[in-house]
């Protein structure tokens, strides 16, 4: 049986070890792609540390920031030709029949399958040689821009890039929250998006690279005087990390109509005192997760157009270890992304 190299985490938390993955017989909608490149979401390391329950399956392979070469075609895809690049998220496969399928907006699939995960649940992601996706989910990328700028658009840059163009316009003042590789991601569409931008994060490590990459104004989320002077000045916030001790410094920071939307994986509740401001201020919170294959590729042709490179660090497969250690301290700058 023919197989392929992937990394994969035996049990939670351990040390990811290279195996032979059988490679699996092509469904007729199906792509094979040997992947170049795959960017490190958080997601990723939640996964093999077993945060999300039975979404981990070991042996667990994550990895859901691909860009690949497609080397082979089911015999009912059309959209896709052997030697193209393409790009691959969190998501592999839909039903393709639904209301949201039938506009590319398959994130949210309410079909049989519903969205089928790259990298959970028992997918194989793309910490491996090869990925086997669903065509609609392997999204042409241009040759232009250098695959390893691409792959962290997959899933970090779409959940930065969709809540933005859903919630922002053209001179509305945005509040970032988190300065990691998401939020470094927004920043720098928010920048190209004609956006005023605030930078609140839990200390000023991070001050001269907000500063460098366009950001108006940085605040330390913790200094009660900091965030007093910038009360009511976001249109919207931009909420990107998965923890969240207190929720009232940033209501307070929004305007009146202002608007949150939350992409970090939060796990615990977040109480909401719902007498006051988000009555009083007419405020609206929301939840923004993936997106769908048109709101990619309308991300992708952006960054193409505006020359847009997010920050990443790029390591070989050799070290991924060490950059999941690097991502469990928060000592990483931008995105990790791994090249074969």
């Amino acid at each position: 049986m023919a197989t392929y190299k992937a990394y994969a985490a035996p049990s939670a938390g351990a040390t990811l070890e290279l195996i032979d993955v059988p490679v699996p017989e092509l469904a007729p909608d199906h792509v094979e792609i040997d992947v170049i490149v795959c960017g490190i979401c958080h997601s990723d390391l939640s996964l093999i540390d077993g945060e999300w329950g039975p979404f981990s399956q070991y042996p667990q392979v994550s990895g859901h920031e691909v860009v690949g070469k497609v080397v082979k075609c089911g015999s009912a895809v059309t959209d896709l030709k052997e030697g193209m690049r393409v790009g691959v998220g969190w998501q592999r496969q839909s039903c393709m029949s639904c209301n949201f399928c039938l506009v590319d907006e398959g994130e949210c699939c309410v079909g049989a399958c519903g969205c089928v995960p790259t990298c959970a649940g028992g997918g194989k992601g793309g910490f491996a040689e090869k990925l086997f996706v669903q065509s609609k989910y392997a999204i042409p990328v241009p040759e232009t821009v250098d695959p390893e700028f691409i792959g962290p658009l997959m899933c970090g840059g779409i959940t930065a890039y969709k809540p933005l163009t859903t919630y922002a316009k053209t001179g509305d003042t945005v509040g970032i929250v988190g300065l990691g590789g998401i939020g470094a991601m927004a920043l720098a569409f928010a920048k190209e998006m004609g956006l005023n931008t605030i930078v609140f994060s839990t200390s000023a490590r991070k001050e001269a690279m907000a500063k460098e990459m366009g950001a108006g104004k940085y605040v330390i989320s913790t200094d009660e005087e900091q965030m007093k002077a910038v009360e009511s000045s976001c249109d919207m916030i931009l909420y990107t990390p998965n923890v969240l001790p207190d929720i009232n410094p940033f209501i307070g920071a929004l305007k009146m109509k202002g608007k949150m939307a939350f992409i970090g994986a939060i796990t615990t509740p977040v109480p909401i005192g719902m007498f006051g401001p988000p009555i009083m201020k007419d405020l609206l919170f929301a939840g923004s997760h993936i997106g769908g294959p048109k709101k990619i590729k309308e991300m992708v042709d952006f960054v193409a157009e505006k020359k847009i490179k997010v920050p990443v660090e790029v390591y070989d497969f050799k070290e991924l270890d060490a950059c999941l250690a690097k991502m469990r301290s928060g000592t990483q700058n931008g995105r990790m992304v791994m090249k074969w």
